[in-house]
Formats: structure tokens, C-alpha cells, sequence
């Protein structure tokens, strides 16, 4: 009976937290008028999510306010770019599908490809620019190469989001109103940082190798 009273709390103090922070996440968006306010809120968002995954103790209000000013120009700059990259293919797509050519409904299909590694690309942004310390152009290009390089990762995530979203907004729609922006991009974090620390893992290990090796040439 413990263990089941145990489970049961730890449930209770996610949904608690993840109710927190969707309507942090709502607060910090208008607080930036949401034009410039959504995508600092939802970097901050990832930010203790992935403190939570780490197991770190954090006063939520105080932290998310942190990282929302902290990463607020960063997180407008990445949102923008990606967003831009989106709309960019979204366009082009529309214009090939409207050309009645052979070669054009091919084009047309290499664009939804494009444009689905684009959205997965712009799913993972946030979850890589707080795990790793790096410049704004590399941050883009290593969002962007994520997909390619992580095809399993990339299709596990967009399955469980769209089950996600499904359960959310269609199943149950009142749910949404708590956790609408919060689980989804819970799952994110969750699933991103398996893919992020092991690719970490084996950068380190590399470099150990070549350190030991280096250390025996001399």
C-alpha cells in the first residue's frame, strides 16, 4: 500500500508542477505581448523541465523568471529563425503543389519531408540550446542537422507528441487548459536529453581517448 501511496504522490506533484508552469508559461507570454514574450516562455519552460528530469530543487516562479529574462533575446532570435525556416518551406510547397507539372508534385513532396524535419528541428531547439553552451549559428545548425541524425529519436517524439496533443485537445480538451503546453513539452525534454546525453557521453569519451593517447606519445 506504500508503494501505491507513494506512486500516487509523485503523480500528484507532476500534475502540480506542470499545472505551475502552463500557466507561468501563459503569464510570461503576455507579459512579453506574446509577439516577443512566447518564445523566451517557452525556452524557460524547457529550462526547468529539464531541471526537474536532473532532480534539482528550484523555487518554479523564481526560475522561470530567471531564464525567461536571461534567454530572452537568444530564444527570440532561435524562435524567429526557425519559424521563418518553417513559413519558407510551408511557401514553397504551396507553390510547387499549385504548378500542375510532372516534376512539380515531386518538388512538392521533397518540401513535406523538409517541412516535417523542419518542425521536428524546431521541436528539439530549445531542448539543445540549454543543454549545450553555444554560439546562436551553431545552435541553428546543429537544430537543423538533429532530425537527419537522429531519425528513431525524431520519430519516437513526433509519434508521442501527436498522442500527446491527441489525448489533450481532442479526447479531453479540459486537460489542455492545465497542461496544454507543459506535457508536451515535458515529453520533449524527456526524450531529447536521452539522444543529448549520449551523444555528450561519447564526445567525452573521444576526447578522454585522445587525451590518454596524446599522454603516451610523450
Amino acid at each position: 500500500m506504500e508503494s501505491i501511496y507513494g506512486g500516487l504522490n509523485k503523480v500528484y506533484i507532476w500534475i502540480y508542477r506542470l499545472m505551475i508552469a502552463n500557466i507561468l508559461w501563459i503569464y510570461f507570454s503576455f507579459y512579453g505581448l506574446l509577439v516577443a514574450g512566447i518564445f523566451p516562455s517557452t525556452c524557460a519552460m524547457f529550462a526547468i523541465c529539464r531541471k526537474w528530469i536532473r532532480k534539482e530543487d528550484f523555487n518554479i516562479y523564481d526560475t522561470y523568471k530567471y531564464y525567461f529574462k536571461k534567454d530572452f533575446i537568444n530564444a527570440n532570435i532561435l524562435g524567429w529563425i526557425m519559424l521563418a525556416i518553417v513559413v519558407v518551406l510551408t511557401l514553397d510547397y504551396i507553390y510547387f503543389s499549385s504548378i500542375s507539372t510532372s516534376y512539380s508534385l515531386y518538388i512538392s513532396y521533397l518540401f513535406i519531408l523538409l517541412m516535417i524535419f523542419s518542425i521536428i528541428a524546431s521541436l528539439v531547439m530549445y531542448s539543445i540550446y540549454n543543454h549545450y553552451e553555444m554560439s546562436i549559428k551553431d545552435n541553428v545548425k546543429y537544430t537543423i542537422l538533429y532530425p537527419f541524425s537522429n531519425l528513431l529519436i525524431s520519430l519516437l517524439l513526433l509519434i508521442g507528441l501527436c498522442l500527446i496533443v491527441y489525448v489533450l485537445y481532442i479526447v479531453m480538451p479540459v486537460l489542455s487548459l492545465f497542461l496544454g503546453t507543459s506535457l508536451p513539452i515535458l515529453y520533449i525534454v524527456l526524450i531529447t536529453n536521452i539522444s543529448l546525453n549520449v551523444i555528450t557521453n561519447i564526445s567525452l569519451n573521444v576526447i578522454t581517448k585522445k587525451q590518454i593517447q596524446l599522454q603516451y606519445q610523450y
